[in-house]
């Protein structure tokens, strides 16, 4: 029986861009919902935890959600957090596990300097404070050892681990793709051939074509999964989905944060996209549990 859930992710599951400042100083011009700019801080962090998917989705399935997800966290950090929890956990089969899967840009490394985990992004200084021997290391690594698309076929191969695991140990679980964008292909668009990786893996993917949150879109929208549509055992009443994040509240261009109005270029979910995101993920939930 579950009695709780478990989320990580990154800044889409973190709620990036409802508390920040320079952002509300512009939507505040625009959208009265959101505190003032100049709010104290602790006011600001309140709103932005209250109003993040998690959170909405707690309320609505009301069930104690734990949500672990970091603004810039790599898929390493899911798993290795996701882990130590499980570890730790009496009993982890009462837990539901939503895991959103960052880009594969990211690291997650451990700072001797600091003695603790840190965060790469990809962008030194985003997000963490670096001295200037880590600054060098980093960018040294980006420059001699890093590729997008072999990076995404780890990250994959990685999920595919992940959810022997859970499995083996009679755990619920679902996953969210979000930033993997470049490397998955619209159908039919753009004329791309599907990524070597992708054929490689695409009967294990298929394995856990259930655990792979499903989005309703419009036929636009149609594609960016992890799952090709025409491989999948979905079953439900959607005609267009996708398993792509990004990609659903892309749909609701209102649910990003930004637009040409308030010169805020961002593509993160404001309110109206973590209320959508919080409703269509306990739409699954419900589909998922009762299969």
């Amino acid at each position: 029986m579950i009695k709780q859930i478990y989320v990580n992710g990154s800044s889409f599951t973190y709620g990036y861009g409802l508390d920040l400042p320079s952002f509300l100083k512009e939507l505040n011009k625009y959208e009265s919902e959101y505190p003032k700019w100049d709010a104290s801080e602790e006011e600001r962090v309140k709103f932005r935890i209250d109003n993040n998917w998690p959170t909405l989705l707690q309320n609505k399935i009301n069930l104690p959600v734990t949500n672990e997800a970091d603004y810039g966290g790599s898929w390493e950090r899911v798993l290795r957090m996701t882990s130590d929890f499980i570890l730790k956990h009496k009993n982890p089969q009462e837990v539901l596990y939503i895991l959103e899967m960052p880009n594969s840009v990211r690291h997650d490394v451990w700072s001797i300097n600091e003695q603790r985990y840190k965060k790469v992004t990809g962008n030194v200084g985003w997000g963490e404070p670096y001295t200037h021997h880590e600054e060098n290391a980093i960018m040294n690594w980006y420059g001699s050892f890093e590729d997008g698309g072999i990076n995404f076929e780890k990250e994959i191969k990685r999920t595919i681990f992940l959810c022997s695991w859970l499995r083996e140990l009679g755990c619920k679980f679902l996953i969210i793709p979000t930033e993997q964008l470049e490397e998955l292909r619209p159908d039919g668009k753009e004329g791309k051939e599907e990524p070597e990786a992708m054929k490689l893996l695409s009967e294990e993917i298929k394995k856990i074509d259930l655990n792979l949150v499903k989005f309703k879109v419009e036929k636009d929208w149609h594609g960016c999964s992890l799952l090709y549509h025409d491989k999948s055992d979905y079953t439900n009443d959607y005609e267009y989905w996708t398993t792509n994040m990004i990609v659903f509240y892309n749909d609701y261009i209102e649910g990003r944060i930004g637009n040409k109005e308030n010169g805020i270029d961002d593509g993160h979910p404001n309110l109206l996209g973590h209320q959508k995101l919080s409703e269509e993920i306990y739409r699954y939930i419900n589909y998922y549990l009762n299969f």
